[in-house]
């Protein structure tokens, strides 16, 4: 009997570790904190403030970001870390957003018939990235 609850729980806390393992933030090790977008794949979706360790207690997260200081990090950074194919460049009077593709990221967002999974926005102060794109403001 003892056996059989130890075999039990062993494989409830191997469960649980994948688990956690398995839904780190697209973005884990970037920033310690994210904006995570949950119930919907549009401007729609429920934005939450998170750390990246509550991040991973989320289940209906449909996509993410975080900002950090203008310098700190590039696209070609984030590009190069994700193996992304640069869609398309598009600029604004608050600055520049760059589109991208990678296979290593599971959401995507198709936008007249280009499918991009990463957003970077360089702003006057700020860099942000989101997957599939960044909802909300910059």
């Amino acid at each position: 009997m003892f056996r059989k609850i130890a075999t039990l729980f062993c494989t409830a806390v191997a469960l649980l570790l994948l688990f956690y393992a398995n839904s780190a933030p697209v973005f884990s090790g970037l920033s310690d904190k994210f904006t995570v977008y949950c119930f919907s794949h549009s401007s729609n979706a429920q934005a939450v403030a998170v750390s990246d360790f509550s991040a991973r207690f989320i289940l209906s997260k449909t996509g993410e970001s975080f900002s950090v200081p203008k310098g700190n990090l590039s696209p070609e950074e984030i590009f190069s870390r994700y193996s992304a194919v640069l869609i398309k460049t598009e600029e604004t009077s608050e600055g520049v957003s760059y589109f991208a593709f990678s296979s290593k990221i599971r959401y995507k967002k198709t936008v007249d018939g280009k499918t991009f999974n990463i957003q970077v926005f360089v702003g006057e102060k700020t860099v942000t990235v989101g997957t599939p794109m960044i909802y909300g403001s910059y």
